[in-house]
């Protein structure tokens, strides 16, 4: 007699991932007919680890094991299920699953560039998003030099967005306008769940990313070595939107602020899906 709670807990799961259901059915069916029989990992499988680490890596081992070599304390959660469909997304669209720890600024491992709050702007004026502690996936496409006349390169969403190119792309077109509405949908995830990084978001997962490609032979970009900009989820004052990362104002440090309306031909936008709540 096949034990209920694992039948509960594996069509829960399969419905998650958006399994087919012909093969659904007839993978019960074996389930069914002798539990004692069955091979494949009930609930969920082991998430790869992308890019250089190889095949049956499982993701929350090696997150746990990067952040324990920066130094950055603290238990690494389970992996949250995706479907088949935004799998495949992520695959296609270049986007990277990395944990964000619930860190204060004060405990950044001592390589990591810090923002430069007030260099710019008035650091009492700009609403803060600190870290809370989920998982995500965020492009990791490069960012050209703005005025790079070949642009993005490989920019599959920008594509299917019907997006000439990325820059001029206004906060409000990517929000009121329903970009990252179609992204959200483009990725099978509801639109609470896509968004644009925080600036707190966009430089951890930045310095992360060089730390990566520094210490582990990733293939991801460095986000502050272009003169280029990115906006960000974060208010200034009551009329303005941040953007970071400009190569001649500080790369990661970089922290200003523009209209949500303008159009700028430097600043463009990275993606952010929210795998788990805070």
């Amino acid at each position: 007699m096949a034990n209920p709670l694992k039948l509960i807990e594996e069509v829960s799961a399969r419905l998650d991932r958006g399994d087919d259901p012909v093969r659904f059915a007839e993978d019960l069916e074996v389930f069914l007919r002798d539990p004692t029989r069955w091979r494949q990992p009930l609930v969920s499988p082991v998430v790869q680890v992308p890019g250089a680490h190889g095949p049956g890596r499982d993701l929350r081992q090696w997150m746990q094991k990067v952040y324990d070599d920066l130094g950055i304390q603290g238990e690494v959660p389970s992996v949250p299920l995706l479907s088949k469909r935004q799998r495949a997304a992520f695959r296609r669209f270049g986007l990277r699953q990395l944990f964000v720890p619930a860190l204060e600024e004060t405990a950044y491992p001592a390589s990591f560039v810090k923002p430069a709050w007030g260099k710019y702007l008035d650091a009492a004026s700009i609403e803060r998003k600190p870290l809370s502690g989920i998982w995500v996936a965020i492009e990791t496409i490069q960012k050209p030099e703005w005025n790079d006349p070949a642009g993005y390169l490989n920019d599959r969403l920008a594509e299917k967005l019907a997006l000439k190119a990325r820059f001029k792309a206004t906060w409000d077109q990517l929000h009121q306008g329903g970009l990252l509405a179609k992204v959200a949908q483009l990725m099978s995830f509801p639109k609470t769940r896509v968004r644009l990084p925080s600036v707190e978001e966009w430089n951890f997962l930045a310095n992360l990313m060089n730390w990566l490609r520094t210490n582990r032979g990733e293939a991801l970009p460095d986000l502050g070595s272009t003169n280029s900009w990115e906006w960000c989820e974060n208010v200034y004052r009551s009329d303005g939107r941040l953007f970071v990362g400009g190569r001649e104002y500080g790369g990661l440090a970089h922290v200003y602020s523009q209209l949500p309306g303008r159009p700028v031909d430097g600043i463009t936008f990275r993606v952010l899906a929210v795998l788990s709540p805070a």
